[in-house]
Protein backbone atom coordinates (compact mmCIF):
# COMPACT_ATOMS: atom_id res chain seq x y z
CA UNK A 1 0.00 0.00 0.00
CA UNK A 2 1.42 3.35 -1.00
CA UNK A 3 0.75 5.34 1.99
CA UNK A 4 1.68 8.78 0.54
CA UNK A 5 -0.76 8.10 -2.19
CA UNK A 6 -3.39 10.42 -1.36
CA UNK A 7 -0.92 13.85 -1.36
CA UNK A 8 1.58 12.64 -3.96
CA UNK A 9 -1.14 11.27 -6.76
CA UNK A 10 -4.38 13.27 -5.55
CA UNK A 11 -3.92 16.49 -8.04
CA UNK A 12 -2.79 14.60 -11.19
CA UNK A 13 -5.37 11.70 -10.70
CA UNK A 14 -8.46 14.74 -10.52
CA UNK A 15 -6.67 16.82 -13.07
CA UNK A 16 -7.18 13.63 -15.36
CA UNK A 17 -10.63 12.50 -14.26
CA UNK A 18 -11.72 16.52 -14.90
CA UNK A 19 -9.70 16.48 -18.66
CA UNK A 20 -11.53 13.11 -19.24
CA UNK A 21 -15.11 15.01 -17.84
CA UNK A 22 -14.62 18.28 -20.48
CA UNK A 23 -13.65 15.53 -23.60
CA UNK A 24 -15.78 13.40 -23.36
CA UNK A 25 -18.46 16.48 -23.23
CA UNK A 26 -16.88 17.84 -26.35
CA UNK A 27 -16.89 14.72 -28.05
CA UNK A 28 -20.61 14.41 -27.20
CA UNK A 29 -21.79 17.65 -28.85
CA UNK A 30 -19.18 17.10 -32.07
CA UNK A 31 -21.20 13.59 -32.42
CA UNK A 32 -24.78 14.83 -31.38
CA UNK A 33 -24.31 17.52 -34.45
CA UNK A 34 -23.41 14.62 -37.28
CA UNK A 35 -25.99 12.68 -35.59
CA UNK A 36 -29.43 11.60 -38.29
CA UNK A 37 -31.33 14.12 -38.26
CA UNK A 38 -34.24 11.87 -39.17
CA UNK A 39 -33.55 10.29 -35.39
CA UNK A 40 -36.26 11.99 -32.48
CA UNK A 41 -34.34 14.19 -30.23
CA UNK A 42 -34.01 11.80 -27.65
CA UNK A 43 -32.28 9.41 -29.49
CA UNK A 44 -29.91 11.74 -30.93
CA UNK A 45 -28.73 12.45 -27.50
CA UNK A 46 -28.34 8.83 -27.28
CA UNK A 47 -26.66 8.16 -30.64
CA UNK A 48 -23.88 11.07 -29.69
CA UNK A 49 -23.88 9.49 -25.83
CA UNK A 50 -22.71 5.79 -27.66
CA UNK A 51 -19.87 7.37 -29.71
CA UNK A 52 -18.22 8.32 -26.14
CA UNK A 53 -19.17 4.92 -24.42
CA UNK A 54 -17.77 3.31 -27.35
CA UNK A 55 -14.21 5.73 -27.81
CA UNK A 56 -14.25 5.27 -23.98
CA UNK A 57 -14.19 1.38 -23.95
CA UNK A 58 -11.75 1.56 -27.25
CA UNK A 59 -9.17 3.29 -24.72
CA UNK A 60 -9.29 1.85 -21.22
CA UNK A 61 -9.83 -1.83 -22.24
CA UNK A 62 -7.42 -2.39 -24.10
CA UNK A 63 -4.71 -0.61 -22.41
CA UNK A 64 -6.05 -2.37 -18.63
CA UNK A 65 -6.08 -6.32 -20.40
CA UNK A 66 -3.00 -5.26 -21.83
CA UNK A 67 -1.56 -4.54 -18.04
CA UNK A 68 -3.14 -7.05 -16.09
CA UNK A 69 -2.61 -9.88 -18.97
CA UNK A 70 -0.45 -9.15 -21.95
CA UNK A 71 2.86 -10.40 -20.02
CA UNK A 72 0.84 -13.63 -18.54
CA UNK A 73 -0.91 -14.46 -21.88
CA UNK A 74 1.53 -12.78 -24.61
CA UNK A 75 5.14 -12.60 -22.92
CA UNK A 76 4.96 -8.81 -23.64
CA UNK A 77 7.54 -6.42 -21.69
CA UNK A 78 4.98 -5.43 -18.63
CA UNK A 79 5.36 -5.62 -14.90
CA UNK A 80 6.47 -9.26 -13.88
CA UNK A 81 5.26 -9.48 -10.25
CA UNK A 82 1.91 -8.21 -11.86
CA UNK A 83 1.93 -11.30 -14.43
CA UNK A 84 2.49 -13.50 -11.59
CA UNK A 85 0.07 -12.55 -9.18
CA UNK A 86 -2.39 -12.98 -11.96
CA UNK A 87 -1.31 -16.49 -12.90
CA UNK A 88 -1.63 -17.08 -9.13
CA UNK A 89 -5.04 -16.02 -9.65
CA UNK A 90 -5.97 -18.48 -12.32
CA UNK A 91 -4.52 -21.32 -10.62
CA UNK A 92 -7.29 -20.46 -8.10
CA UNK A 93 -4.36 -20.01 -5.45
CA UNK A 94 -5.07 -18.94 -2.33
CA UNK A 95 -2.46 -18.71 -0.64
CA UNK A 96 -1.29 -15.49 -3.09
CA UNK A 97 -4.48 -14.09 -3.37
CA UNK A 98 -4.24 -11.95 -0.30
CA UNK A 99 -1.19 -9.88 -1.92
CA UNK A 100 -3.94 -8.87 -4.74
CA UNK A 101 -5.60 -6.78 -2.59
CA UNK A 102 -2.59 -5.06 -0.78
CA UNK A 103 0.37 -5.96 -2.67
CA UNK A 104 0.30 -2.95 -4.14
CA UNK A 105 0.30 -5.05 -7.84
CA UNK A 106 -0.65 -3.21 -10.49
CA UNK A 107 -0.88 0.19 -8.82
CA UNK A 108 0.33 2.63 -11.55
CA UNK A 109 -1.62 0.99 -14.32
CA UNK A 110 -4.71 0.88 -12.24
CA UNK A 111 -4.27 4.63 -10.89
CA UNK A 112 -3.58 6.05 -14.35
CA UNK A 113 -6.60 4.18 -16.15
CA UNK A 114 -8.99 4.27 -12.95
CA UNK A 115 -8.90 8.35 -13.40
CA UNK A 116 -9.99 8.32 -17.03
CA UNK A 117 -12.69 6.04 -16.49
CA UNK A 118 -14.14 8.17 -12.95
CA UNK A 119 -14.17 11.06 -15.40
CA UNK A 120 -16.20 9.06 -17.44
CA UNK A 121 -18.80 7.96 -14.90
CA UNK A 122 -19.41 11.25 -13.63
CA UNK A 123 -19.75 12.62 -17.13
CA UNK A 124 -22.57 9.59 -18.01
CA UNK A 125 -24.11 10.68 -14.81
CA UNK A 126 -24.25 14.41 -15.47
CA UNK A 127 -25.79 12.98 -19.69
CA UNK A 128 -28.34 10.89 -17.64
CA UNK A 129 -31.16 12.53 -19.98
CA UNK A 130 -29.22 10.45 -22.87
CA UNK A 131 -29.48 7.15 -21.39
CA UNK A 132 -31.16 4.75 -24.04
CA UNK A 133 -34.53 3.51 -22.79
CA UNK A 134 -34.48 0.63 -20.05
CA UNK A 135 -37.02 -0.34 -17.37
CA UNK A 136 -36.26 1.86 -14.11
CA UNK A 137 -34.61 -1.24 -12.10
CA UNK A 138 -32.15 -1.71 -14.55
CA UNK A 139 -31.52 1.96 -14.75
CA UNK A 140 -31.15 2.76 -11.29
CA UNK A 141 -29.02 -0.51 -10.88
CA UNK A 142 -26.11 1.53 -13.87
CA UNK A 143 -26.51 4.48 -11.40
CA UNK A 144 -25.23 2.93 -8.32
CA UNK A 145 -22.98 1.25 -10.29
CA UNK A 146 -21.73 4.40 -11.33
CA UNK A 147 -22.30 6.42 -8.40
CA UNK A 148 -20.07 3.74 -6.10
CA UNK A 149 -17.31 3.36 -8.54
CA UNK A 150 -16.99 7.15 -8.51
CA UNK A 151 -16.48 6.93 -4.77
CA UNK A 152 -14.66 3.85 -4.36
CA UNK A 153 -12.12 3.51 -7.18
CA UNK A 154 -10.00 6.63 -6.32
CA UNK A 155 -9.82 5.80 -2.76
CA UNK A 156 -8.38 2.31 -4.15
CA UNK A 157 -6.48 3.67 -6.83
CA UNK A 158 -4.57 6.47 -4.76
CA UNK A 159 -3.62 3.84 -1.57
CA UNK A 160 -2.36 1.54 -4.51
CA UNK A 161 -4.34 -1.56 -3.16
CA UNK A 162 -6.69 -3.84 -5.44
CA UNK A 163 -4.60 -3.06 -8.54
CA UNK A 164 -5.49 -6.12 -10.20
CA UNK A 165 -9.04 -6.51 -9.47
CA UNK A 166 -9.54 -2.48 -10.58
CA UNK A 167 -7.39 -3.45 -14.11
CA UNK A 168 -9.88 -6.25 -14.58
CA UNK A 169 -12.91 -4.19 -14.02
CA UNK A 170 -11.52 -1.91 -16.86
CA UNK A 171 -10.62 -4.52 -18.85
CA UNK A 172 -14.13 -6.05 -18.66
CA UNK A 173 -14.95 -3.15 -20.62
CA UNK A 174 -13.13 -4.46 -24.04
CA UNK A 175 -17.37 -6.16 -24.48
CA UNK A 176 -18.68 -2.59 -24.21
CA UNK A 177 -18.74 -1.44 -28.05
CA UNK A 178 -20.36 -4.59 -28.81
CA UNK A 179 -23.43 -3.56 -26.57
CA UNK A 180 -23.19 -0.04 -28.16
CA UNK A 181 -23.26 -1.53 -31.42
CA UNK A 182 -26.32 -3.56 -30.21
CA UNK A 183 -28.24 -0.41 -30.14
CA UNK A 184 -26.99 1.07 -33.32
CA UNK A 185 -28.07 -2.20 -35.10
CA UNK A 186 -31.28 -1.61 -33.65
CA UNK A 187 -32.13 2.17 -34.37
CA UNK A 188 -30.79 1.96 -38.04
CA UNK A 189 -32.18 -1.78 -39.27
CA UNK A 190 -34.93 -2.54 -36.71
CA UNK A 191 -35.18 -4.45 -33.40
CA UNK A 192 -35.33 -8.17 -34.65
CA UNK A 193 -33.47 -6.89 -37.86
CA UNK A 194 -30.40 -9.59 -39.05
CA UNK A 195 -28.34 -7.06 -38.04
CA UNK A 196 -29.68 -6.51 -34.90
CA UNK A 197 -29.51 -10.69 -34.39
CA UNK A 198 -25.73 -10.42 -35.47
CA UNK A 199 -24.93 -7.68 -33.02
CA UNK A 200 -26.60 -9.20 -30.46
CA UNK A 201 -24.96 -12.72 -31.21
CA UNK A 202 -21.63 -10.52 -31.19
CA UNK A 203 -22.00 -8.97 -27.70
CA UNK A 204 -23.51 -11.83 -26.00
CA UNK A 205 -20.07 -13.95 -27.44
CA UNK A 206 -18.25 -11.05 -26.39
CA UNK A 207 -19.06 -10.89 -22.78
CA UNK A 208 -19.23 -14.33 -22.50
CA UNK A 209 -15.65 -14.24 -23.30
CA UNK A 210 -14.57 -11.38 -21.59
CA UNK A 211 -16.96 -11.05 -18.02
CA UNK A 212 -18.45 -14.41 -17.78
CA UNK A 213 -15.76 -16.78 -18.17
CA UNK A 214 -13.49 -15.35 -15.53
CA UNK A 215 -16.25 -14.95 -12.93
CA UNK A 216 -15.17 -17.98 -11.07
CA UNK A 217 -11.55 -16.01 -10.86
CA UNK A 218 -12.03 -13.06 -9.50
CA UNK A 219 -14.65 -14.38 -7.06
CA UNK A 220 -12.30 -16.65 -6.20
CA UNK A 221 -9.41 -14.10 -5.54
CA UNK A 222 -11.96 -12.01 -3.81
CA UNK A 223 -13.00 -14.92 -1.26
CA UNK A 224 -9.29 -16.07 -0.50
CA UNK A 225 -7.68 -12.21 -0.81
CA UNK A 226 -10.00 -11.30 2.68
CA UNK A 227 -9.71 -8.18 2.59
CA UNK A 228 -11.03 -7.36 5.74
CA UNK A 229 -8.79 -9.50 7.64
CA UNK A 230 -5.73 -6.97 9.61
CA UNK A 231 -4.09 -9.72 10.25
CA UNK A 232 -3.11 -10.37 6.26
CA UNK A 233 -3.72 -6.50 5.46
CA UNK A 234 -2.18 -4.90 8.67
CA UNK A 235 -0.57 -1.69 6.71
CA UNK A 236 -4.17 -0.99 5.31
CA UNK A 237 -6.47 1.03 7.14
CA UNK A 238 -9.51 -0.81 8.50
CA UNK A 239 -11.71 1.56 6.91
CA UNK A 240 -10.48 0.88 3.32
CA UNK A 241 -10.41 -2.98 4.27
CA UNK A 242 -14.11 -2.78 5.31
CA UNK A 243 -14.79 -0.69 2.13
CA UNK A 244 -13.06 -3.22 0.37
CA UNK A 245 -14.59 -6.29 1.97
CA UNK A 246 -18.15 -4.67 0.90
CA UNK A 247 -17.16 -3.60 -2.80
CA UNK A 248 -14.85 -5.87 -4.72
CA UNK A 249 -17.25 -8.55 -5.03
CA UNK A 250 -19.77 -6.40 -6.72
CA UNK A 251 -18.87 -6.93 -10.01
CA UNK A 252 -18.98 -9.92 -10.05
CA UNK A 253 -22.49 -10.22 -8.94
CA UNK A 254 -23.52 -7.41 -11.44
CA UNK A 255 -21.31 -9.72 -14.02
CA UNK A 256 -23.64 -12.96 -13.13
CA UNK A 257 -26.85 -11.18 -13.00
CA UNK A 258 -25.80 -9.85 -16.65
CA UNK A 259 -25.05 -13.16 -18.09
CA UNK A 260 -28.50 -14.21 -16.96
CA UNK A 261 -30.37 -11.70 -18.85
CA UNK A 262 -27.95 -12.58 -21.51
CA UNK A 263 -28.95 -16.05 -21.28
CA UNK A 264 -32.43 -15.11 -21.24
CA UNK A 265 -31.82 -12.88 -24.53
CA UNK A 266 -30.47 -15.81 -26.45
CA UNK A 267 -33.54 -18.24 -25.32
CA UNK A 268 -35.34 -15.75 -26.69
CA UNK A 269 -33.52 -15.51 -29.95
CA UNK A 270 -33.46 -19.21 -30.67
CA UNK A 271 -37.04 -20.02 -29.25
CA UNK A 272 -37.97 -17.25 -31.97
CA UNK A 273 -36.59 -18.82 -34.32
CA UNK A 274 -37.80 -22.56 -34.05
CA UNK A 275 -41.86 -20.49 -33.78
CA UNK A 276 -40.55 -19.43 -37.00
CA UNK A 277 -40.04 -22.42 -38.86
CA UNK A 278 -43.01 -23.50 -37.62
Amino acid sequence: MDASGWQSHAPPYAARAAACFVVCELVYHVALAVAPKSFAAGDRRTFALKVVNILHAALVGPLAARALVGRYLFGWDGDAALAAAVAAAVNLDGAAAPALFSGGFGADAARSLTSITVGFFAWDLYRLDAWAKSSPGERRLMVVHHVVSVAVWPVAALTGVAGPFLLHFLATELSSPLLQGRWYAQAFRGRGSPADAAASAAFAAAFVVVRTSNVHVVASAFAYARPFDGALHGAVPAWIRLLGTATLGLPSVLNAVWTAQIALLGKKMLLGKKKAKV
